[in-house]
């Protein structure tokens, strides 16, 4: 089978997945109100999957949402932490070239078709 042909058949499944997940998780969150609903009534959390000739493919259990907390403003947790908790605060010092320095340097290297440079000021290789 050819490049062109495997990829449109991955695009093909790819888009299958994409659509059948959309409705797989609109089945779900369906599933699990009706669940929810029925474990307030009768405290029943479960149900069995069965095919229509009675055997048994699975259970579907109703799950308990999580939550957790999470920093949405870091600048304003930084703050805050500074002033309550100054020791939990890290000071670092950070150094990094320059992005246009690096870009300078690799691009006179590219032209150059090597990989030593010879700086312009100095004269250095």
């Amino acid at each position: 089978m050819s490049l062109r042909d495997n990829a449109a058949q991955e695009a093909y499944l790819k888009t299958l997945l994409d659509v059948i997940n959309i409705a797989y998780k609109a089945k779900r969150a369906e599933v699990q109100q009706q669940l929810d609903d029925l474990a307030r009534e009768t405290g029943t959390r479960q149900i069995v999957v069965t095919l229509p000739d009675g055997i048994e493919v699975g259970k579907v259990s109703l799950t308990a949402g999580s939550s957790e907390a999470k920093v949405t403003d870091a600048d304003a947790f930084k703050a805050w932490v500074l002033q309550n908790h100054a020791g939990e605060i890290e000071r670092e010092f950070r150094t990094s070239v320059r992005p246009a320095f690096e870009k300078k340097v690799l691009a006179e290297l590219t032209a150059a078709g090597g990989t030593e440079w010879g700086d312009p000021e100095t004269g250095v290789i």
